[in-house]
């Protein structure tokens, strides 16, 4: 993946320097607060990881998705997951 810089030019050491710069490392319950203050006023947020299938990881994205949701005002969340758990949660939002 490549950035324009200005001029036209492309470079990827800006687009590595850039995920650098504004990337937070959770190491505590306490980084949550710092990654949801950077959401500012943004549409949508993506939340991703390496893992796939760390309870810790699952965890975290329940307790940001929670502060974006009640912090921020976030209404619509989309998650990649399991067609039978995700139906299971459409379900119980529906009939709630």
């Amino acid at each position: 993946m490549f950035v324009k810089e200005q001029g036209g030019k492309t470079g990827h050491h800006n687009l590595v320097q850039s995920i650098i710069e504004q990337s937070v490392k959770l190491t505590s319950e306490a980084d949550w607060d710092k990654l949801v203050q950077q959401v500012n006023n943004s549409k949508f947020v993506l939340q991703g990881e390496a893992s796939h299938g760390t309870s810790e990881f699952y965890t975290a994205r329940v307790e940001i998705t929670k502060k974006l949701i009640q912090e921020k005002g976030f209404t619509f969340v989309a998650v990649e997951g399991d067609w039978p758990a995700c139906q299971a949660i459409t379900f119980f939002i529906h009939t709630c």
